[in-house]
């Protein structure tokens, strides 16, 4: 898996508004879920909650 600059996400992430950073955080925590509950790709589940 490739590494992340937290850093720079999280930069990127505060230059959005308020509601648009709330519906990246429901559309990571929803494909997380789908992911999950499938039983596949799980560590691409476990990296959308981290960066959640």
């Amino acid at each position: 898996m490739m590494a992340v600059d937290w850093n720079q996400l999280k930069s990127r992430y505060l230059q959005d508004d308020f509601s648009t950073r709330l519906g990246g955080i429901a559309s990571n925590l929803a494909r997380a879920r789908s992911l999950l509950d499938s039983g596949t790709n799980e560590q691409v589940a476990l990296q959308l909650l981290r960066e959640s």
